[in-house]
């Protein structure tokens, strides 16, 4: 019976994901997140190891996973061989989550490519991965009252998540709201 539930439900998701595809483009990871509740697969949170290397391919793969923008190979490499620190959850010999932190390192870091695949969500990896990333970014506090600022941009929606772990959102106090810009060569 459960088998075919399991079919029964790739054959939908995938004909959801082609109808969102054509008629409501970029809204695919809602529609992904939606479909796979309950479908999560479930592991014994010791057989995860946190390790720092990724090939591309993975973190592409990843990042595909949640609707990220692919890198090409070049920039990519760049990317993760210029990170201050990155953490990738791997489980049964595949990446199933990372985090990467970029910045100057003496005052300003930035959290980034935080993902979780999606059917590994809402098992406590998100907190799994930004509380190594924390433990990591206090590693680098030197002495009594040094202090650093620790930035991220949160997905839509998981400003929650993110406060439940120390964040405030912004914009508040002196803090205006956080911003981006995308520039592309054409």
């Amino acid at each position: 019976m459960f088998i075919w539930k399991r079919i029964l439900l790739v054959l939908l998701t995938s004909f959801v994901r082609q109808f969102c595809e054509t008629h409501f483009a970029g809204l695919t990871h809602v529609v992904r997140k939606t479909i796979f509740i309950g479908v999560y697969r479930r592991m014994n949170k010791e057989d995860i190891r946190l390790v720092h290397d990724i090939s591309t391919e993975d973190y592409n793969a990843l990042r595909d996973s949640v609707d990220f923008i692919l890198l090409k190979e070049e920039r990519a490499k760049r990317a993760l061989e210029n990170s201050l620190y990155k953490v990738f959850l791997e489980y049964e010999g595949k990446k199933i989550g990372m985090a990467r932190v970029v910045g100057d390192g003496g005052y300003v870091y930035f959290i980034c490519d935080v993902i979780v695949h999606p059917d590994y969500q809402s098992q406590g990896l998100g907190r799994m991965i930004i509380e190594n990333v924390l433990e990591w970014l206090r590693s680098q506090l030197e002495e009594e009252g040094d202090t650093i600022m620790v930035n991220l941009m949160s997905a839509y929606g998981k400003e929650e998540f993110y406060g439940k772990l120390g964040f405030s959102r912004r914009p508040f106090g002196n803090h205006g709201a956080g911003m981006s810009q995308w520039l592309k060569l054409d």
